[in-house]
């Protein structure tokens, strides 16, 4: 019985609003099933990061009852000239989005972003109104750093005596060397430095007077790249200095440092590991956590165009510890 009432109720309103109601906006047919429609210009187009962008419009085929309101959003690889698109019965013109690239610095290729739309209406026409979302393919202006020529490689065995190792002449503003070590004893001592000299021709290496394997790499790049190095000496009563440089990108460069120290006990490894970091774009902060021990440092600040670098500070609380990064 109580579905026979409500089929019948249903179809009373339907026939009132199909002769009655046909081409009123607020009730009807509308009422029942709302089909009012917003065009846009376009769903999809290509844009650059850095240069070319692209805009849509944004339509009502007839002024509404009502207001109109359409949230935009975007994901991190566009941006927009507007977060908010208004339509009112009195201001119901073509409104136009601009729509450009993000510059993020970020090696991609091409890669897209995404526009969508969120639709609220006073004029019950448009409640279930939906727009499709505008999908931008984007051309990336990123590339990577080309390599001047092959790595240069080698291996030695350090002492005190400072080895200058030759190679092909290098632009020291534009190169860097890489060096990693092996110790057959665990004397203080052993511990080792590298760094290129002054004219590009050679890479030296030094210990503190023990003996250490070391594989070293120079690393030479045509251009995007901008290298700063220097030594520096921490006495027995420093454990933090700080080092003036050039200004450099934080999100694109890093620190490289090597340590050395002359005395060959056990338990000074706090005395010569060294920490550094760029604590601004002009400062390079070189520090340990005790002194009593002098310490000679090489350093070099290596700055990329073509990366993107995330870098921070962390005091391990337990054996192992995770940082969240981008």
């Amino acid at each position: 019985m109580f579905k026979q009432v409500k089929v019948f109720l249903f179809f009373l309103i339907l026939n009132f609003s199909l002769n009655h109601c046909k081409s009123d906006k607020s009730i009807g047919l509308k009422f029942l099933f709302p089909i009012g429609t917003i065009s846009q210009s376009l769903k999809s187009f290509d844009i650059s990061e850095g240069g070319v962008y692209a805009s849509y419009k944004l339509s009502l085929p007839s002024k509404p009852n009502g207001t109109i309101t359409i949230t935009l959003t975007t994901d991190s690889q566009i941006t927009i000239d507007k977060n908010l698109v208004v339509f009112t019965e009195t201001d119901w013109t073509e409104k136009e989005i601009l729509v450009t690239a993000t510059d993020d610095g970020k090696i991609e290729g091409t890669h897209s972003g995404t526009l969508r739309h969120s639709v609220s209406s006073t004029d019950i026409g448009f409640l279930l109104t939906s727009i499709p979302d505008v999908v931008a393919t984007i051309n990336d202006n990123d590339a990577r750093t080309p390599l001047n020529r092959s790595i240069i490689i080698g291996t030695t065995i350090s002492n005190s005596t400072l080895q200058s190792i030759p190679i092909t002449t290098v632009d020291i503003s534009k190169a860097f060397v890489y060096c990693n070590f092996g110790y057959t004893l665990s004397s203080s001592n052993n511990s080792t430095t590298c760094q290129l000299n002054s004219s590009g021709t050679g890479v030296e290496i030094q210990s503190g007077g023990g003996n250490a394997t070391v594989n070293w790499y120079v690393i030479e790049f045509s251009s995007g790249s901008a290298i700063q190095r220097g030594s520096i000496t921490l006495d027995s009563s420093t454990t933090t200095t700080n080092v003036t440089i050039n200004p450099v990108t934080l999100t694109q460069t890093f620190v490289l440092v090597y340590s050395r120290i002359t005395n060959f006990g056990n338990g000074v490894d706090e005395r010569r590991t060294i920490m550094a970091r760029l604590s601004t774009n002009t400062n390079l902060e070189i520090s340990r956590n005790e002194a009593n021990e002098s310490v000679i440092v090489e350093w070099q600040v290596v700055q990329l165009s073509s990366v993107f670098i995330q870098s921070g500070q962390l005091t391990l609380s337990s054996l192992s510890q995770t940082v969240a990064i981008t």
